[in-house]
Parts: structure tokens; C-alpha cells; sequence
């Protein structure tokens, strides 16, 4: 296998690996935004049960309120400790993607350039294993 065969196969697989790391990060991005929707789920939910409550008198709807808020409180710390793990995971994906997509670009320009060497390199010799008076014209 030639130099220029080898680098294409490289650039081939390194363009599967872009394809597929790309492909694992908007997956991660994907979750990551379900994760942002349901934090702010949890934040209406808050906002509604407080304009209820303000529209409402009533003492048990005050203790009712205060069990509401104890337990939206909970569940959004639960949901942000969700989405700062998928925020991580996130930022993991990119960065593999940065370097993937980047090893790729490197590989696609080296087989280019060796295919181009290997072109000149065919020239020459069919140059070369002309008869003299062709090589001169």
C-alpha cells in the first residue's frame, strides 16, 4: 500500500470518527436541553402555584404553599444536579468533537497533498521513460 493509500485510509476513518463524534455530541446537547426544560418546568410550576397562592387567602393553602415550595425546591436541586452532570458530559462531547473534527481536517490535507505528490511523482517518471526527443517538446 502506497503512502498516499495509507493516508486516505486514515482520512476515511477519520472521518467516520468525526461523523460519529458529532453525531454523540448533538445527543448530548439534546439532553442537555431536556434537562434545561425540565428545570424550568419545575420554575412555572413555582411561578403559578405563588400567583395562585397571592390570589387566594387562607391558612391551610399557607401551609400547603410552604409543603409545595419545600418539595419544588428539592426537585430542583435534584434536576440542576441533572443537568450540570449532562452540562459536563456536554462539554466532554465537544471537546472530543473539536479534536476529532480537528484530526480529521489535518488527515483530509495531508491526503491531499500526498495525492498530489504522487500525481507529480507519475509525471516525472512517465516524463523520464519518454524517448529524449518527446521529453524536450
Amino acid at each position: 500500500m502506497s503512502r498516499a493509500a495509507r493516508i486516505a485510509a486514515l482520512a476515511r476513518l477519520a472521518g467516520i470518527r468525526r461523523e460519529l463524534e458529532m453525531a454523540e455530541l448533538r445527543k448530548a446537547a439534546e439532553a442537555r436541553r431536556a434537562a434545561e426544560d425540565r428545570v424550568a418546568e419545575v420554575d412555572a410550576q413555582r411561578r403559578a402555584a405563588r400567583a395562585a397562592l397571592a390570589e387566594t387567602p387562607g391558612a391551610l393553602l399557607g401551609r400547603q404553599a410552604e409543603k409545595f415550595e419545600r418539595w419544588a425546591e428539592g426537585e430542583r436541586a435534584r434536576r440542576n444536579m441533572d443537568l450540570a452532570r449532562l452540562t459536563a458530559q456536554w462539554m466532554d462531547r465537544r471537546a472530543t468533537a473539536a479534536r476529532a473534527y480537528g484530526q480529521g481536517e489535518v488527515l483530509d490535507k495531508l491526503a491531499e497533498k500526498a495525492r498530489n505528490e504522487a500525481r507529480e511523482e507519475a509525471a516525472r517518471r512517465k516524463l523520464a521513460d519518454q524517448p529524449p526527443d518527446l521529453a524536450r517538446n
